[in-house]
């Protein structure tokens, strides 16, 4: 779109090379930025540049990642199109969503709020999980992501909490 720039960042090492792809092959007003550091490095950059005054008296900033319910209003509507294909009407289903930053299942319940039938999520987290072992212990204890498979589910809160 004519006057808008898109700035990208992400992870050296920590996409996919199809991912990777993606992200750098769009060009024109899309920079993709590659980080050497985690997701949290660059959730924390992001964070930075949210918060340096000089920057957002020169540029209007906003956000499209889990940070931001902007993103999440739209993405309910994945939720309202797969209930569109459930065939059993009768019995709301139980979804389970992968889980990095949350912001997924964040959309889901928010579609529940708007109306949505579900019996329950899971929140399906693997080796990281930060958050799912908070929920249950009502203990946060940060931790270092550890590479997995599933690189969007390596959500680490920064050991300066």
């Amino acid at each position: 779109m004519e006057g808008i720039d898109v700035v990208i960042l992400y992870p050296s090492g920590k996409v996919s090379p199809v991912q990777e792809k993606q992200l750098t092959a769009l060009g024109k007003n899309i920079h993709a930025l590659e980080v050497s550091g985690t997701f949290d490095d660059c959730q924390h950059m992001v964070k930075q540049a949210f918060a340096d005054k000089e920057l957002t008296k020169k540029k209007f900033l906003t956000s499209a990642n889990s940070i931001n319910v902007a993103r999440w209003l739209p993405q309910q509507f994945y939720y309202f199109f797969a209930y569109k294909q459930w065939v059993d009407k009768a019995a709301p289903p139980v979804i389970s969503v992968p889980s990095g930053n949350f912001g997924n299942i964040c959309a889901g319940i928010l579609a529940m709020q708007s109306g949505l039938p579900v019996n329950h999520f899971i929140a399906a987290c693997n080796v990281n999980d930060i958050v799912s072992d908070y929920l249950e212990t009502q203990q946060l204890n940060p931790k270092q992501a550890v590479a997995t498979l599933s690189n969007a589910m390596m959500w680490v809160i920064p050991a300066i909490l």
